[in-house]
């Protein structure tokens, strides 16, 4: 997917998504504009995160194979696990955000 660096120089690039183990079962997914060098974050998961997509992508396979499953109920099935799961990122976002702000108080106090 072809992006362009809005925090920096402006250069449109190729999205290199990058997923990094931040912490215990936390992962960072984000890329970088090869320009200058801005990280941009995506989002984080953790285990929950993760399976809840797991979750969603057998329930989609499930009704490809299946054309006998009610197609109502598999999307709202879907669409309440995408609501978990975006709860659940939003949650570990702001968890992590608030930690970080809390060691750079720390540095800044030393």
């Amino acid at each position: 997917m072809l992006v362009t660096c809005d925090r920096g120089c402006n250069r449109e690039f190729e999205m290199k998504v990058k997923i990094t183990k931040i912490r215990d079962d936390v992962e960072k997914n984000s890329f970088y504009c090869p320009e200058c060098g801005c990280e941009y974050i995506a989002f984080y998961t953790n285990q929950i995160a993760r399976e809840l997509q797991k979750e969603v992508n057998e329930t989609i396979e499930k009704f490809k194979k299946q054309k006998n499953l009610p197609k109502k109920k598999t999307v709202r099935k879907i669409e309440k696990t995408k609501k978990k799961i975006r709860s659940e990122m939003q949650k570990l976002k702001d968890e992590i955000e608030r930690d970080e702000e809390h060691v750079k108080s720390q540095m800044s106090s030393l």
